[in-house]
């Protein structure tokens, strides 16, 4: 994320800079330009074509120039240029003969003042002024035609910035854990969150958090106010002839601008492509008004025909991205939205290299260019393409994938809940998979998974095929991943795991099968803590815990860390017991927060329903405590 927003403070004032310089240039002088084209009989160059005549003779030039001296301002004068350089060089070899003030000086000696003009009859020989009756007679015209460019560019540009500043509150740590504990605290529709909500137990999505959900609304009202608002439809418009016309072209023109500029994900993507289909309609409409031929060659343009390519392909990948396809049929989903997204591209890069705005692709290219080098660079990071390879030792432990990697050669800074993306070169070497980094062993660090469908599904069964079930793979490692939250900053921390999560909390020295090492050292070690364990898949005499720390003879019977099996629970006299069955998450939490002396932060990272349970606990308590408290989720979702 942080890189991210590195790039993004570097981007953000270049769109900035580029769309403020106006693309078309001075309204004044468009009006100016336009009286040109439309009259270049005027001028005499009947031996010339208008484009050779308006950027070769001096005539023309000079008109340009003082006509433009004398409705606009002194900035807005040398902006002008801007207008005859792109006019004149949209063919090739051709190019604006005069700068602007060597037209501006001929000009101004050898004008010719004329009252009344007959556009379709006289012809000057001397540079005149564009007469006032058609300037001041077109400029609403044209303010309110190219004026929506402006505005719409400013809207685009705001709703990127809106995401810019959401992201920045993100780097603040403490705003960050205050934002999403007090102002999320709740889920907005029931107590889904993480997991999916279902119709017929049909998965149709996840339910965004309150916050999330204020963070979308904000982004949509703004987006639809955007939408409508600011936009001079007149009768009398001489670009339009009817207002109908006129609206349907500004709509047209403002939507696409802005669904161009929206480089986010999924609730940008969405508005993005409800922009999109608003603008293809809006110019579909449009070209209807004036009759089916006019449609139908609208439809014959190339520009026109690329773009009706990407909205296809937006469509597609709209529909790809619903959860039940993502979660069931990833492989399926990758591959489909791989080659949307890239004919999405290359509709977009063909409609906008004809029309403009091109600022916003290069922006968003830049953006994941950016993501895909520097995931490049963390394997080189790690070593994994070195002549020697990066080589692991894959074993399948119970029900778990563990794999055994050396470090990498840069040493990382080791904290829990980190993980990385393992690519296996034996097997499907483009695709990767999230393998949470448990602990160091042996100077090794070891990578845990839990295999579902997919690769993991697919090195499971190798694994299992093999001896030992454990096979050396040759792999890339793309990480480190994650973050973890200052509990030292709280008096009481509750780390609630399930699973394979356990990760998310921990690097330590034990392994995931026997416990032994891991009671020793929280039972007995300088700082001995509460330990709670709940074992749900095994019976009391499937296990069977010893340990004891040194103690006086006086204290032996109080101190003994010595385990009876109870009513299926190992209790231990510093409140740490090992229980068979599943937790009362409701009581765990209350009687913690209840309980507790000073600040509290609950943390829960596992299984979508388990965290969504911890939410909606923790939430309804929030005030009980008697002091600050506090909700971290960890989030084990993936596609």
């Amino acid at each position: 994320m942080s890189y991210f927003i590195a790039l993004v403070l570097v981007v953000l004032p270049l769109y900035a800079a580029v769309v403020k310089a106006s693309r078309h240039g001075p309204v004044c002088a468009v009006v100016c330009h336009a009286f040109m084209n439309t009259y270049p009989k005027v001028f005499n160059c009947s031996s010339l074509t208008t484009r050779e005549c308006l950027c070769t003779e001096r005539v023309p030039t000079s008109t340009y120039a003082i006509s433009v001296d004398h409705y606009c301002s002194k900035r807005d004068f040398h902006n002008s240029l801007s207008i005859m350089k792109a006019y004149c060089e949209y063919e090739n070899g051709l190019k604006f003969m005069y700068t602007l003030d060597d037209a501006l000086a001929w000009g101004l000696e050898n004008v010719e003042i004329t009252s009344t003009l007959n556009y379709s009859t006289d012809v000057m020989i001397k540079p005149f002024l564009v007469p006032e009756t058609y300037y001041y007679g077109n400029y609403r015209s044209f303010k309110s035609f190219y004026g929506n460019f402006d505005v719409s560019d400013y809207m685009a540009i705001a709703c990127t910035f809106y995401f810019f500043f959401i992201a920045i509150g993100d780097l603040v740590e403490q705003t960050q854990c205050e934002v999403t504990t007090r102002a999320s605290s709740k889920s907005p529709y029931g107590k889904k969150h993480a997991d999916p909500y279902k119709i017929s137990g049909f998965p149709v999505g996840l339910i965004p958090t309150r916050f999330e959900s204020l963070v979308v609304a904000g982004f949509l009202i703004l987006d639809m106010i955007f939408i409508f608002v600011d936009y001079d439809i007149f009768a009398g418009s001489t670009i339009f002839s009817k207002t109908d016309k006129q609206l349907t072209r500004a709509v047209g023109d403002r939507t696409g601008i802005v669904a161009t500029s929206m480089t986010y994900h999924r609730w940008i993507g969405r508005s993005m492509y409800l922009h999109a289909t608003l603008h293809s309609t809006m110019y579909t409409v449009h070209a209807l008004l004036y009759g089916v031929a006019s449609l139908k060659g609208y439809y014959k343009e190339s520009y026109i025909i690329s773009g009706t390519v990407a909205i296809v392909a937006g469509g597609l990948i709209i529909g790809q991205a619903q959860y039940a396809l993502r979660h069931y049929w990833y492989e399926t989903f990758f591959v489909l939205h791989i080659l949307s997204v890239i004919l999405f591209t290359l509709g977009v890069w063909r409609h906008c290299t004809t029309i403009g705005w091109m600022e916003y692709i290069y922006g968003a290219i830049a953006v994941w260019a950016f993501d895909r080098l520097v995931r490049l660079i963390r394997p080189l990071y790690y070593g994994s393409f070195n002549p020697s390879g990066t080589f692991a030792k894959a074993t399948m432990t119970n029900d778990l994938i563990e794999l055994e990697i050396d470090p990498p050669e840069i040493p990382w800074r080791i904290l829990p809940g980190q993980y990385a993306y393992i690519y296996f070169a034996k097997f499907k070497f483009w695709e990767n998979h999230p393998f949470s980094l448990l602990e160091i062993r042996n100077g090794k660090h070891i990578y845990i998974a839990r295999p579902k469908k997919g690769i993991t599904k697919t090195i499971s069964n190798y694994l299992e095929e093999q001896p030992s079930r454990s096979a050396t793979l040759r792999m890339g490692v793309e990480g480190p991943y994650g973050h973890n939250f200052s509990a030292e900053t709280f008096d009481t921390v509750l780390l609630l795991a399930g699973g394979v999560w356990i990760s998310g909390f921990t690097i330590s020295e034990f392994s995931i099968g026997p416990l032994r090492a891991t009671l020793r050292k929280l039972l007995t070690g300088e700082n001995p803590i509460g330990l709670h364990i709940f074992i749900t898949k095994s019976s009391p005499a499937s296990i069977s815990i010893k340990e004891s720390k040194p103690t006086s003879d006086d204290d032996n019977a109080h101190d003994s860390q010595s385990y009876s099996n109870k009513n299926g629970a190992y209790s231990t006299s510093i409140d740490s017991f090992i229980e068979y069955g599943r937790p009362e998450i409701s009581t765990v939490i209350e009687q913690t927060i209840l309980n507790a002396h000073g600040s509290v932060v609950v943390s829960a990272c596992g299984p979508d329903s388990f965290n969504d349970i911890c939410h909606a606990i923790t939430a309804v308590k929030l005030d009980k405590g008697p002091s600050r408290v506090e909700y971290i989720e960890e989030n084990g979702l993936w596609s």
